[in-house]
């Protein structure tokens, strides 16, 4: 994840700010959720372009989360307090694959 805090853009809207940005795009959906349960309007906007056999190059395969400027500081509490886990940590409950 690639946080950008002076970001500006010409296209974009005076009252929001890009909060983020990721190359992942179930990553940008998982921001976005959290910042929407805490009561953030978020918004993802993907500037992704695939063609192949083009490899992927970073100024083409952006997805920005967007919040409006005056929640940017709500924003960032609401993102540090999130909980994180370690790559070989497991959610609480997480038993493995579901078996039937």
């Amino acid at each position: 994840m690639h946080e950008d805090d002076t970001q500006a853009d010409p296209q974009a809207p005076d009252d929001w700010v890009v909060l983020r940005e990721t190359l992942d795009p179930v990553e940008a959906e998982l921001i976005a959720g959290l910042l929407q349960s805490g009561g953030i309007d978020a918004r993802i906007e993907s500037r992704v372009f695939r063609q192949e056999p083009l490899p992927a190059i970073r100024a083409m395969s952006r997805i920005l989360i967007w919040v409006p400027t005056g929640e940017r500081a709500h924003a960032e509490e609401v993102l540090a307090s999130a909980p994180t886990l370690a790559e070989d940590e497991e959610l609480p409950g997480e038993d493995g694959p579901a078996t039937a």
